[in-house]
């Protein structure tokens, strides 16, 4: 990394492992939330939409468990075809995008294809041109 930002013109570079703000990864969101079974079993009020090439849903949040949703969160399922990313939340309504994990699971980008629907939901957000930053955190090459 300090080869790479000094050949960039970077001055003052620190080691990634000494300047953690968070010293235990497990408090950060994971980016996906799963819903145990099939997602649509449990929500009975949808309303769907186009939103220019997106097909977004606005659902209850009273549905889906309690759970605190973030923006930009995925939400998968255990029984179905079922992906979306949450675009916004109100009190009452969860918007979310549906992105589907076979859609997710075709993408490519210089040659790279996911490998299961976790590297699926990293090159969506990565290729998101509306998303502008993306953390990433793990070992490589484990998923």
């Amino acid at each position: 990394m300090r080869l790479k930002a000094k050949g960039a013109g970077i001055e003052l570079v620190e080691d990634y492992r000494t300047d953690q703000l968070i010293d235990d990864i497990r408090f950060l969101t994971k980016g996906f939330y799963q819903f145990p079974g099939d997602f649509w079993q449990n929500v009975d009020k949808v309303s769907t939409d186009r939103k220019g090439r997106h097909t977004v849903h606005q659902v209850p949040i009273d549905h889906l468990g309690g759970e605190n949703f973030y923006l930009n969160e995925y939400l998968i399922d255990d029984g179905s075809d079922f992906c979306a990313r949450v675009a916004s939340k109100t009190t009452k309504h969860l918007e979310i995008i549906d992105r589907g994990r076979d859609r997710l699971m075709h993408h490519e980008a210089w040659g790279v294809k996911p490998k299961n629907i976790y590297q699926g939901m990293a090159l969506d957000a990565l290729l998101d041109p509306d998303i502008e930053l993306i953390i990433l955190t793990g070992a490589c090459g484990m998923w």
